[in-house]
């Protein structure tokens, strides 16, 4: 997956990760790819050991960061969802996917 490069501005960053074609299969969803771009950024040069994955309450956009804290997207606090002790970013990667998944199946009211 697409990481900042020393000297890259964030829009630069940005732009190429929302267009690599790692990111673009991994989250074929605008959304989600942007989400994970700008948490990449956010992110950048900090340990991959695990992640706490957060969501915007009003829109359902996750996020995911290195460190438990508290964030906040568009003047919102963003809400906890889970901590990941993953290995890789291909693990990673694969949880949010998950995670994803089950929050469009809520939506959808397919869950039981």
């Amino acid at each position: 997956m697409p990481l900042p490069r020393k000297g890259e501005s964030q829009n630069d960053f940005v732009s190429r990760c929302m267009s690599s074609e790692e990111a673009q299969n991994s989250f074929p969803d605008q959304q989600q790819r942007s989400a994970f771009c700008h948490s990449q950024w956010e992110n950048k040069g900090q340990s991959s050991g695990g992640v706490f994955i957060y969501e915007d309450p009003k829109t359902g956009e996750l996020y995911h960061y290195a460190r438990r804290g508290i964030y906040k997207k568009n003047g919102r606090t963003l809400i906890f969802v889970k901590q990941s002790r993953a290995e890789t970013g291909t693990d990673i990667l694969n949880q949010i996917n998950d995670i994803m998944k089950e929050v469009f199946d809520e939506i959808d009211g397919k869950t039981e």
